[in-house]
């Protein structure tokens, strides 16, 4: 079985093309899956951070009804300034650790959205890739066809001939 040169051609053209668009999709797929997975981890991220927030609140309060306890069975004034004292700085390193847990949160989204980023840059490059491979199978395919097709065109870059008069 053999074809001829110039379908040959047409076919070397045709691969090419759908295996440029191939890698066109494939990198189009994988920048969608990549961007799910970059969305869920932000939402994980935030729901973590919310929840370690609300541990960090629920703790404060055990500490101060804890201290209230104290107070009340030791015989202190619960208003006394020792012990809203106390409390003040139970909430004062509440208040720095939810501060801390939210700055973790964002450092977090940020390094997410750089990757994500860097991602759709990559995804982009990917594509245009693809897209220049593609019109290079074509270009390629069409030189050979024209090559083929009419050996004694313009277009035939082919300088080691046998004829004389093609020489340089």
């Amino acid at each position: 079985m053999s074809a001829d040169p110039v379908t040959l051609a047409i076919i070397q053209g045709t691969i090419s093309a759908v295996s440029g668009y191939a890698q066109i999709q494939s990198a189009k797929a994988q920048s969608r899956a990549q961007a799910a997975e970059y969305e869920r981890q932000r939402k994980m991220n935030a729901l973590n951070a919310l929840q370690e927030e609300n541990r960090r609140n629920e703790q404060a309060k055990r500490d101060k009804q804890n201290n209230l306890a104290i107070f009340a069975s030791t015989g202190f004034d619960p208003d006394s300034r020792s012990f809203l004292a106390v409390n003040d700085e139970v909430d004062r390193i509440a208040a720095k650790d939810i501060t801390n847990i939210r700055l973790n949160k964002l450092s977090t989204e940020s390094q997410l959205s750089t990757a994500s980023y860097i991602s759709k840059v990559q995804t982009q490059s990917k594509v245009v890739g693809g897209y220049l491979s593609a019109a290079k199978g074509i270009t390629t395919a069409y030189g050979n066809y024209d090559l083929y097709k009419n050996p004694k065109s313009t277009t035939n870059t082919n300088f080691y001939t046998d004829d004389e008069s093609d020489k340089y």
